[in-house]
Order: structure tokens, then sequence, then C-alpha cells
């Protein structure tokens, strides 16, 4: 049952979403390597860290109910897959926490980080969560969505206030910030699609930091946490959420406007 479930969350990697993967547990890798063994002529498996289709041709036929009639063992149900997926990166990246690089200077600059030092603290299957959950979320129905969480109070908006602000140092500190912006562009959409209305405000208020800060955030991570919040709007509501983040020893602050200037505020 479970190496039935494994084969279908490989399967559906096989595409643009499949450039990195690691299995998430012990046991889980033991059964991807009983998976991938005989499938070596189809699936480039370096070590099961890195999982690609030698050809797009047998993801797309994985995919296809009419083309697999034969052998109907072999479909994949697509949606059920990604929403497996979402779960299981959504579960990795609990473990996300401020300077997860244990950088500790606010001014380190992210190019100064070593490339063995960001594996390190964030192997392949984290980068790739970061990089792809929201893409998985999107490949979802809205029933789904919503069993996935995607509402006012939901796992999603939970996640999203509790681990923002990492997700985004994790994603400046992998030089993959840029896509933060349509990413969030993304869920908000997704979040509208569902009623989400809170959840969506939120969105856009992080949205609007991200924005305002971009370069700051990519050229030192720990900025996000301390120049940067201190900076945005009073009203913010990443900043009024995430005030305790702001470093003790800043005891004297800027007076910051209310609001988002007004090019940001009519996102």
């Amino acid at each position: 049952m479970w190496a039935q479930s494994c084969y279908s969350l490989v399967r559906c990697l096989l595409g643009p979403l499949g450039r990195s993967f690691r299995t998430f547990d012990d046991d889980a890798k033991k059964h991807m390597d009983k998976i991938l063994a005989p499938l070596s002529s189809v699936i480039d498996a370096q070590g099961t860290s890195v999982v690609v289709p030698v050809h797009q041709s047998f993801r797309d036929f994985l995919l296809d109910r009419d083309r697999c009639r034969k052998a109907p063992e072999f479909w994949i149900n697509q949606q059920d897959a990604h929403l497996q997926l979402l779960e299981k990166c959504l579960d990795c990246l609990m473990v996300l926490k401020q300077d997860i690089f244990n950088l500790k200077a606010p001014g380190f600059r992210a190019a100064d980080i070593p490339a063995g030092a960001v594996a390190k603290c964030l192997p392949l299957h984290m980068q790739y969560a970061c990089r792809y959950w929201i893409e998985h979320l999107a490949h979802l129905d809205v029933s789904q969505r919503a069993q996935a969480g995607l509402e006012d109070h939901g796992c999603i908006h939970s996640f999203i206030r509790s681990k923002l602000l990492f997700w985004l140092e994790a994603l400046s500190v992998m030089k993959l910030l840029p896509f933060a912006i349509p990413l969030i562009n993304q869920l908000i959409v997704l979040a509208n699609s569902t009623g989400s209305h809170s959840l969506s405000n939120f969105l856009k208020d992080g949205l609007r930091f991200v924005l305002a800060n971009r370069q700051n955030f990519e050229q030192a991570p720990l900025q996000i946490y301390s120049s940067r919040l201190i900076f945005s709007p009073v009203k913010s509501l990443v900043r009024q959420h995430y005030s305790s983040l702001i470093p003790s020893w800043i005891t004297l602050g800027p007076s910051p406007p209310d609001q988002w200037n007004s090019e940001l505020f009519c996102i």
C-alpha cells in the first residue's frame, strides 16, 4: 500500500516540478529505492536525491487514463498525488525557523553563505518544498483545496501566519526570492477562489512587504527581521503579526507611516 502511494508521488513529480526530490523519512527512502531500481530505463534517479524523467512521454503516459487502459495499475490520479505532495511539503516546511542558517549578523550577505551550508540546513527535499508547495496546491480542484486547508483559519492560513518570514528567508538564501512574488500572487488568487478573505488580505500585505524590500532581502536575508520590519507601516498586518521577531537590541526605531504608499496599497 505504502509502495503504491510512494510510486504515485514519484510519477506525479515527473515533469517541470520534479527537478529535485528526496524522500521524507527512512521508511519512505527504503520503499523509494525498491520502486526506482527497476525503472532506470525511464527514470533518472541520481541516488534518489534527484528524480527526473528520461523522457516526457513516460509522464504523459502515466497521467493518461485511456493510454493506461490495458494496465490500469499504472495510471495515477494527478490531483490526488498533488494533494499528498502538498501535505508532505507543508509537513516538511514546519521546521523552518528564524535564522535557520545561524548567520546571526543581520548584515550577513547571502552571497557569502557557502553552498554546503545551504544544503546542510535545507536538504533537497526542503528546497523542493519551498519552491513548489504552492504549485501543488494550484493543481487541486476547489474541494481539494478546502480539504488541504485553504480557508480562513485553516492549515494554509496557519502556515502563512507562522512561517511566512521564515519561508522568505529560505528563498532568499536559495537565491529564489524573485519566485516569491508570483507565488504569493498565485496563492492570493487561490485564496480568493475559496472566499478566504482574511487569508487573502494577509497575503496581500505580505506581497507589499516583499515588493517594498526585495533588494534588501536578496542581499542580506536577516534584514527581513530587523530593518525591514521596523520600517514597515504601523498598520501592516505582517509587521503587527511578526513584531516579536524584531531583534531586542533595536530599542529606538523610526516613525513609519500608518499605511503602505499608494502604489503598493492598491494591490
